[in-house]
């Protein structure tokens, strides 16, 4: 079985009944990890990937243009 949430705490409480396993980013745990829960450091991890869609003639809204330049920088 297979299941997809956003809710964190929900993934965490499912791991802690024994209900499976899961990879969650590090600041979900350091918000909140339930007892139960087992972390592991998996360093040769990645972080996260963000990509994003725009139409063309957007990238000329300034603000448009503004967060993809910011977010090609955070990624750098």
């Amino acid at each position: 079985m297979a299941a997809a949430t956003d809710d964190h705490l929900v993934v965490q409480r499912l791991v802690a009944a024994g209900l499976g396993v899961a990879l969650l980013p590090a600041w979900a745990l350091a918000a909140s990890t339930q007892p139960g829960v087992v972390t592991v450091d998996l360093p040769d991890v990645d972080g996260r990937v963000v990509e994003v869609l725009v139409r063309p003639d957007a990238r000329r809204v300034p603000g448009v243009h503004a967060a993809l330049q910011a977010l090609s920088a955070a990624a750098t």
